[in-house]
């Protein structure tokens, strides 16, 4: 699948996730480089080839303990599938139309397709010092997520071509235990704020970009109003260019040619190509 196949798959999650999420009056934001590209190009960022939202913590609960799709695309998180998921924030994914190699840097046991991240938004302290301080701790369990998923992608393309092969594989596997509760110990961290009664917040479940996602609350004050994006109409926070601007500075003026690119890396495919 090219850029512009993987962008017009994920819009179809994407439809289906707002309508959802309209239906149960559950919050959302276009988040990241997708707000981004609602703002600036009016939808995807021309190299962009994934799409970001996130919603206050007591939505993103609600959600991914209510979702269900008609359309058949399956929601993965640690809170539905347990161990079996690598990550402390949820995706959604179309199963019957794309499949996605992930082996170079899994994030699930399951086979997958392509998907949409959905972030939960955690509240932060006032005290600008002590955000820096608690989003440090919760990038560092972040790096360890991450070493425990490379560790996964060199194990698994290890194969089985030799009993030594095999035993060193058992035994990597066992090394890599203790790292499966850092994901539960980065999602305990990023809730030790209540969202509700701080007046800050921050996506700190994806380490990112660190302190540049902490800003203060009044982007929801007016709440969230409805933005064209490609063919459709999504929500944004309100106050979508203070946040964009702390994240991105001066987030009018595209990159230079030589940095639009896309960064994920992996190998996506139809389902019939497969």
């Amino acid at each position: 699948m090219n850029t512009r196949d993987i962008q017009q798959q994920s819009l179809k999650v994407l439809k289906d996730v707002h309508k959802f999420c309209d239906e149960k009056q559950i919050h959302y934001t276009l988040f990241g480089g997708t707000l981004l590209g609602a703002i600036r190009h009016q939808g995807f960022i021309p190299w962009d080839d994934d799409i970001d939202i996130a919603m206050p913590r007591p939505d993103y609960e609600r959600f991914v303990n209510s979702y269900q799709s008609k359309k058949g695309y399956q929601l993965f998180a640690r809170e539905r599938q347990g161990n079996d998921v690598y990550l402390a924030y949820a995706r959604v994914c179309d199963m019957a139309e794309s499949y996605v190699r992930t082996e170079t840097f899994p994030w699930s046991k399951f086979k997958t397709g392509v998907w949409i991240d959905i972030f939960p938004l955690d509240g932060m302290p006032a005290d600008e010092e002590l955000a820096k301080k608690h989003t440090h701790l919760a990038n560092n369990i972040f790096k360890n997520t991450n070493r425990a998923r490379g560790i996964m992608a060199a194990l698994n393309a290890r194969g089985k071509e030799s009993v030594l092969c095999y035993k060193l594989k058992t035994i990597g596997w066992r090394l890599i235990l203790p790292y499966y509760k850092q994901w539960d110990k980065l999602i305990a961290t990023c809730k030790k704020y209540d969202f509700e009664k701080s007046s800050h917040y921050s996506n700190i479940a994806f380490g990112g970009y660190g302190i540049k996602e902490y800003g203060t609350k009044e982007v929801f004050k007016d709440g969230y109003i409805l933005h064209h994006f490609e063919d459709s109409q999504f929500y944004i926070m309100a106050g979508y260019d203070m946040a964009l601007r702390k994240k991105y500075g001066d987030y009018m003026t595209p990159p230079p040619p030589d940095k639009q690119i896309a960064q994920h890396g992996y190998d996506y495919f139809k389902i019939d190509e497969v």
